[in-house]
C-alpha cells in the first residue's frame, strides 16, 4: 500500500482503512472539512491508481445538537451516512 503520503487529516487505521475527523459546532463547517478530506483522498488514490469503494464508505455524525445530515460524495455518488449521535463528524 502507498499510505505513507496519504493527506495529513487522514488517519490510518490498517493497510487498506483510514478514517478523518472534523469537529465543530457548525454542521456546514463539519460538511465542508469532511469533503474536503475525501475529495483530498480521492486525488491520492487516483495518483496512485486505486479504486476507492464507496459502498464500504460511511459517514458518521455525533453530537447532541446534530439536527440533519451531512452530503458528502466521491466522484459525485453520495456516501451513506450511519445513524449515531454523540460529538464530531467522521468519515471512515
Amino acid at each position: 500500500m502507498f499510505i505513507h503520503d496519504v493527506p495529513k487529516m487522514i488517519y490510518h487505521k490498517f493497510a487498506d482503512d483510514i478514517v478523518t475527523t472534523a469537529v465543530d459546532k457548525q454542521e456546514l463547517n463539519i460538511a465542508r472539512e469532511l469533503q474536503h478530506a475525501v475529495d483530498s483522498v480521492v486525488e491520492w488514490s487516483t495518483k496512485w491508481g486505486m479504486v476507492l469503494n464507496v459502498d464500504k464508505t460511511k459517514v458518521m455524525l455525533f453530537g447532541e445538537s446534530i439536527t440533519g445530515s451531512i452530503h458528502l460524495k466521491i466522484n459525485g455518488v453520495s456516501i451513506e451516512q450511519s445513524q449515531q449521535n454523540e460529538i464530531f463528524g467522521c468519515v471512515a
